[in-house]
């Protein structure tokens, strides 16, 4: 009840509203649910470094389907802004 108060507040004043720590599959669900602008957790990736992240991104944009890679993981697919 406290996330949906928190997100549909920021919705009002017109705001983009991110969800950090998102770990499970379960929250990255409940998160959509409550429409949720963007998340970024442990779930898509731990914290790396600078030179890492930008090989992810370079991984990414060069992925025919969009798919948000990370190495040695399955890809994910990108819908809006919450990737499945």
């Amino acid at each position: 009840m406290l996330v949906d108060t928190a997100i549909r507040m920021g919705k009002s004043l017109g705001l983009a509203v991110i969800a950090e720590g998102v770990e499970t599959l379960e929250q990255l669900q409940i998160l959509r649910t409550l429409e949720c602008d963007f998340v970024q957790g442990y779930y898509f990736s731990q914290p790396v470094p600078a030179d890492a992240f930008s090989q992810l991104l370079d991984a990414t944009a060069a992925s025919a389907d969009g798919a948000f890679v990370l190495p040695g993981k399955p890809p994910r697919q990108l819908q809006g802004s919450v990737a499945t």
